[in-house]
């Protein structure tokens, strides 16, 4: 799916935690964007230097693309990675000449996954994620303070080298 309007209307449907946008201030933003052209709200650039979509292709063998789409068809079209008969996909990097219908049947299911289970825990059953301040005491419930020092050391390290700060 290249479609930048169905995308940002699923992210801030997701952010927002609401079903619809119909008539609010954040469905008239996202028309205002859209409406500045392509460049306003693209999610993915292609780079300067080809300007192309898959153009590392050729780096592998044909007999190395095959083994992939056989042994794993039904991730390449649960990812939207395989093309689709009725559909536009420019980012399709597996070309299916026949398509088996399990196999349709399942093309950009990820989406439909997320959706289904975000509305399952989050709205459904209350759920509300932990709050996560940084630089205090307060952690996620599920980290300890010492495995999470442990994962922000390595950033805290890189920052203060970079920046010039000192320990």
């Amino acid at each position: 799916m290249n479609d930048s309007k169905t995308e940002l209307i699923g992210i801030m449907k997701f952010l927002l935690d609401v079903d619809d946008l119909s008539g609010t201030n954040c469905e008239r933003r996202i028309n205002e964007v859209i409406g500045m052209g392509k460049e306003a709200s693209q999610s993915y650039k292609l780079k300067a230097t080809t300007g192309k979509f898959n153009v590392c292709k050729d780096k592998y063998t044909k007999e190395m693309i095959e083994y992939i789409k056989e042994t794993n068809a039904d991730l390449l079209y649960y990812f939207g990675y395989a093309n689709h008969p009725t559909e536009n996909n420019p980012t399709a990097f597996f070309t299916f000449d026949n398509h088996k219908q399990e196999n349709l049947d399942k093309y950009y299911g990820f989406r439909k996954d997320n959706e289904k289970y975000v509305k399952l825990l989050a709205r459904d059953n209350g759920w509300k994620g932990p709050l996560y301040h940084v630089n205090k005491d307060e952690t996620f419930d599920f980290y300890e303070k010492s495995t999470l020092e442990k994962v922000q050391e390595p950033a805290r390290d890189w920052a203060s080298r970079k920046l010039g700060y000192k320990k």
